[in-house]
């Protein structure tokens, strides 16, 4: 079982780094009816072509806990925050890289500001005010929806809640694009 599906560019392998959540079950039980032999963890693959890709391996593995939902933000050509749903934390974790995606991880520093029950993080940087970060994530409960944070500092890890209402979306993530891209599509 598979789901959550992104994909960042891996200038190591010269090939796009696909991930996704997973679950494993018994071959025996196709259906998935009886209990899973894994925790939800995170898988990922390598692609040129998005065709063909490597054989899948095991990206995050929390052995007792959920991980799902990863995604990333990429800082320079080695510095990588990723945030994901951690089971033994209510809200997204922020972790920080500074020796690329493969890298040691560690926890950030900062905190992302009321961040209980939400799931499917997406970070994502400001077209215009350089150095300006946001991240959105699904609330899971009856004011679901997608709330943002912004942050100045986003290696720091500290994002705090941002005033936009996004509650009409649901997981999802981000394209930028330029003012000719969004002229073109305006006229459409």
């Amino acid at each position: 079982m598979v789901w959550a599906p992104d994909a960042i560019w891996d200038s190591d392998k010269g090939q796009y780094l696909v991930h996704w959540a997973s679950k494993f079950y018994s071959e025996d039980d196709p259906a998935h009816t009886g209990d899973a032999v894994t925790t939800e963890i995170i898988r990922y693959a390598h692609t040129s072509d998005f065709k063909t890709f490597t054989t899948p391996s095991t990206y995050i593995n929390l052995e007792t806990a959920t991980a799902i939902d990863l995604s990333f933000l990429q800082v320079d050509e080695n510095t990588f925050l990723r945030f994901y749903v951690n089971g033994n934390v209510s809200g997204p974790v922020g972790e920080i890289s500074t020796d690329g995606l493969f890298g040691t991880w560690t926890a950030t520093s900062g905190t992302i500001e009321g961040r209980t029950n939400y799931e499917a993080p997406y970070p994502y940087w400001d077209n215009v005010d350089n150095g300006t970060a946001y991240l959105v994530c699904d609330q899971v409960s009856s004011t679901a929806g997608w709330h943002g944070w912004k942050s100045t500092d986003p290696t720091s890890g500290s994002f705090t809640t941002e005033d936009t209402d996004l509650t009409y979306m649901r997981h999802g993530s981000v394209l930028s694009v330029t003012q000719e891209q969004y002229d073109a599509l305006q006229a459409l």
